[in-house]
């Protein structure tokens, strides 16, 4: 019993120091309230959006679709990509996608001295350069080239 009213003591003294070596700020270290634009400010508008989806897959087009309809977005910044599910590489290394499309991977083991960048290329090849091809290639309800409006890019998988 004598334990525990020694450790209350303790306890209650050490609080009460604690506040009260406590000090406030001086006025010129008080934070400052930065001013930010409202959150609907510069929201892109619906020309601006690309819809990106998986050529051949129900899934990902009718997410597209139901998307692109719900937000007003015109049909031409629909773009559907040929993704296979899987690929040989430079390396005949096979790269695939895995997790629903969430990653590529080269499951190889072996590779040459300096490894293999064959995700990489995959991603290059049948994303980033056939989506570069699609905004150098379209324009927009307006007749604005895609690549100088496009903002936002919706991907779906």
């Amino acid at each position: 019993m004598s334990k525990l009213i020694l450790f209350f003591i303790v306890f209650i003294s050490c609080f009460s120091f604690a506040q009260e070596s406590i000090t406030p700020l001086p006025p010129e270290a008080q934070p400052v309230r930065i001013a930010h634009n409202p959150t609907d400010q510069n929201i892109v508008s619906p020309d601006e959006v690309l819809v990106v989806s998986r050529l051949y897959d129900t899934s990902s087009t009718n997410l597209a679709n139901s998307f692109r309809t719900i937000h007003n977005i015109p049909y031409v910044n629909s773009v559907p990509l040929f993704i296979p599910d899987q690929d040989l590489t430079s390396f005949n290394h096979p790269v695939a996608l895995y997790f629903k499309g969430e990653v590529i991977s080269d499951n190889t083991p072996t590779s040459p001295p300096n490894g293999t960048n064959d995700a990489w290329r995959f991603f290059k090849k049948y994303m980033y350069d056939s989506l570069a091809a699609y905004l150098l290639t379209h324009y927009s309800s307006d007749g604005i080239l895609l690549k100088n409006i496009s903002q936002e890019i919706i991907i779906t998988k």
